[in-house]
């Protein structure tokens, strides 16, 4: 704002505008006189006031600040909450820091607490993926002088659901000098050289050790993981180094590991043990009888149904491995225990192992195989609803069983079961017993029979529901017509 024509601007204080006489000829004009003509008024433009302090308000809890959503890496976006925990928990510098820290120390041969450290590296590679490249050169500096002490938390990383981790595992292991000794004495070199490390070679009291006994006994397993050929390829080469034989005491110990809470032990351990039973096949009883066993145990106290998922991956495994005396046995364990299990998933599971039995065993032992699923037909172990889904197991294998066997008389109780079964008010059930009878009516021992099925269902169809046929019994005539 300018002032008017003829007046001065001055800074002023306070908020009014102050009127000052201006000096004119070297005379100031006090109060302005009266009015003369020389007398101008001054115009002071006020300085903005201050703003008053804010009055003091009681404290109040602060609010937290929003925070970003945290992108996740590649990696670590399908990792285990604790994986994802301990990666953001740190800056990548200082996380590589501290490996680094350590990978200075482990290729110290009077290295300190050498366990402690090793049990730390692994950890590092179970929860850290950002860090496997410098872990896994930590691993292999560090393996050179360990002894059979200190190698357990090395060998639980063998028992680990990950391929990368257990390949980790085993390439530090072809630096352990259980290994490299193995590998001298195969080149005829059994004297220590002159000049190697302190400790280079195995002492003889730990060559046998349990944990060397351990390792031996996994790396037979790890031999048979499909899950991944670098796994198998890497435990191969270090059992051809060491000359590694496998004793008949395999058979029994590998049925632990059928039991395992990682699928890929499990499926390489039932492989395993059907490698293990080829070379001694005498111990296909004692094994049988350990994995019911087993199943026995489990059924009882788990509800997760891995154990029991576990033992019908053995028992399709091991098809290749029963003898024909085996195959009752066998039937009479999925039967009475196995199918009649409260999990749908491992019932499924049975029902499929059952079928792959039949499949190789079917035209051979299908005379030890019918009497037992008859049996179980008749007075199946379970009620309620399950009984439906355990009954629809039993009709499905019937049906697979009956297709072996080119005898009249063998097949006309089979269908006479699978006719009956039809009345059970389940349409599970029934759609079931129509596609066994779509396979056994096809057979020409059974031709002469169709007019005669046909007309059974036909009479169950148009009879009233008043006399004789309910509802059930309807829709599984048709089931069977169809």
């Amino acid at each position: 704002m300018l002032p008017p024509k003829g007046m001065q601007a001055l800074p002023g204080k306070g908020k009014d505008m102050q009127m000052l006489p201006s000096k004119k000829d070297g005379k100031s004009g006090k109060g302005g006189g009266k009015g003369g003509k020389d007398d101008k008024k001054i115009f002071v433009i006020p300085k903005p006031a201050a703003a008053a302090p804010a009055p003091a308000t009681p404290a109040s809890p602060a609010t937290p600040t929003p925070v970003a959503p945290v992108v996740l890496p590649p990696h670590l976006q399908s990792a285990k909450p604790e994986t994802m925990k301990l990666e953001c928990s740190f800056h990548p510098v200082t996380q590589q820091l501290a490996l680094s820290l350590l990978h200075n120390h482990c290729g110290l041969i009077d290295l300190q607490n050498r366990k402690q450290v090793l049990e730390v590296l692994v950890r590092v590679l179970e929860t850290l993926p950002s860090l496997y490249r410098s872990t896994v050169h930590a691993l292999n500096s560090i393996a050179v002088n360990l002894v059979s002490s200190d190698i357990g938390p090395l060998l639980r990383a063998l028992y680990n659901g990950s391929a990368l981790i257990k390949e980790a595992a085993l390439g530090a292991f072809k630096h352990y000098q259980f290994f490299m000794r193995m590998g001298q004495e195969t080149e005829g070199l059994e004297e220590e050289e002159e000049g190697a490390p302190k400790g280079a070679l195995v002492a003889s009291d730990e060559v046998d050790s349990a944990e060397h006994e351990e390792l031996k006994l996994m790396l037979w397993v790890l031999q048979h993981d499909t899950e991944c050929d670098g796994t198998a390829v890497a435990a191969k080469q270090l059992a051809e180094k060491a000359e590694l034989t496998v004793p008949e005491g395999y058979c029994k110990t590998l049925v632990p590991l059928l039991l395992h809470e990682e699928d890929t032990i499990r499926t390489a351990a039932a492989a395993a043990l059907s490698g293990a039973l080829k070379q001694h096949p005498d111990s296909m009883g004692p094994v049988l009888e350990e994995i019911f066993s087993e199943h026995e145990k489990n059924m009882l106290g788990s509800s997760a149904g891995v154990e029991r998922l576990g033992i019908a991956c053995a028992i399709q495994a091991l098809k290749d491995n029963y003898r024909a005396k085996d195959l009752g046995p066998v039937f009479g364990f999925l039967c009475a225990k196995a199918l009649a299990d409260f999990r749908d998933d491992v019932r499924s599971a049975v029902v499929n192992v059952g079928q792959v039995l039949i499949g190789t065993w079917g035209n051979q032992s299908h005379p030890d195989i019918l009497p037992v699923l008859k049996q179980y037909l008749d007075k199946p172990p379970v009620g309620g609803d399950t009984k439906d889904l355990y009954t629809s197991g039993i009709i499905v294998w019937m049906g697979s069983i009956g297709v072996f066997s080119a005898n009249k008389k063998d097949l006309l109780p089979i269908v006479d079961k699978l006719f009956a079964a039809l009345a059970t008010p389940s349409e599970a059930v029934q759609r079931s017993v129509c596609e066994c009878l779509g396979t056994l009516l096809a057979m020409p021992a059974l031709h002469p029979q169709h007019e005669k099925l046909t007309n059974q269902c036909l009479k169950k169809l148009i009879q009233p529901s008043a006399q004789q046929s309910t509802f059930a019994q309807k829709k599984g005539a048709a089931f069977g017509l169809a």
